[in-house]
């Protein structure tokens, strides 16, 4: 992985390499001096290829649909497993249990409960997950299982979430989830937005205006970051997003590059991917590794300075 100064921007932006190196890594509080290779590629069983997916929150699992059935399936990228989720499955509508053994997907007002390591399902109704909510935590000591359902919210998993606040969208519109209901957000006054997501303490969303670009803002709309000429970013941690880059002739890309922000400098690093034309970049923090797809479904990863916390 080479990493180089990239200007997205604000002239300002162009510091020199050694100066961006520098301040990056400090603001990221102990960045370790290494870098390891070039972007490797991830040979899913069977030679499946990806059509769109999402990275399981501790970052060792990759939900996906597959352009070879449409089926939507789970793999496991410490064990090499994959696992086909129940018929109709969407990637963004799957929630996974803190070990993640166990999958939680709504479906026809049902809660599935999906064990990715017996394939054996549990279906709880609306009704039954109410009233069960009252007595669940009795079990949250002697029975884990029990207390994981305890800690989920119903409006949340709708939308693919564990709890609230959660951000979803409704016809292009940006919906805050929040204990005392659903707010609509337009912090650009944007035709429609893409892409939404909360940051890990739950207190800003980054995402992309249609036709204005990436931004970040606080949950009250204060713009903190952007917007910029980015495309699908992603949270990192509560300080710095992934998005990538692209040219185009206005018929076809040209190129692509992953670009780490931080979002309160906006300072950047840019990240060489030997010509791959990257897509939809996803950090697991659980090995340091960003993940990607390209265009033709392929799955990479490229292991990038290890962030010491």
């Amino acid at each position: 992985m080479s990493v180089k100064s990239q200007k997205i921007k604000r002239p300002i932006m162009r510091p020199k390499i050694f100066i961006l190196f520098f301040l990056l890594s400090m603001s990221l509080a102990g960045l370790a001096q290494h870098e390891s290779g070039t972007a490797e590629k991830i040979n899913l069983p069977a030679s499946d290829r990806i059509k769109s997916f999402t990275l399981s929150p501790v970052g060792t699992k990759i939900v996906f649909t597959s352009l070879i059935d449409n089926k939507t399936k789970v793999y496991g990228l410490k064990e090499h497993t994959l696992v086909d989720l129940p018929a109709g499955t969407q990637p963004k509508s799957v929630v996974f249990s803190k070990n993640e053994k166990q999958a939680f997907i709504l479906s026809d007002e049902k809660l599935i409960v999906f064990d990715l390591l017996s394939a054996e399902t549990k279906t709880i109704g609306k009704d039954e997950f109410a009233s069960s909510k009252k007595w669940l935590w009795w079990y949250s000591i002697w029975n884990s299982q029990k207390a994981e359902l305890y800690r989920l919210d119903w409006n949340a998993l709708e939308v693919g979430h564990r709890i609230i606040p959660a951000i979803d969208l409704q016809n292009g519109k940006l919906i805050l989830l929040k204990k005392e209901g659903r707010q609509e957000l337009d912090p650009l006054d944007a035709r429609y937005y893409l892409s939404p997501s909360l940051s890990p303490d739950k207190t800003k969303i980054c995402g992309v205006a249609y036709g204005i670009g990436t931004f970040v803002c606080h949950l009250n709309e204060e713009i903190i970051y952007g917007p910029e000429k980015l495309e699908s970013p992603s949270w990192v941690d509560n300080e710095f997003i992934l998005a990538t880059s692209v040219d185009d002739d206005g018929h076809e890309v040209l190129s692509s590059e992953i670009i780490l922000v931080n979002i309160h400098t906006g300072k950047s690093e840019s990240i060489a991917l030997n010509e791959l034309e990257a897509m939809s970049p996803k950090f697991s923090k659980a090995e340091n590794k960003i993940y990607f797809q390209t265009p033709e479904g392929e799955l990479y990863s490229v292991k990038i300075k290890q962030i010491e916390r």
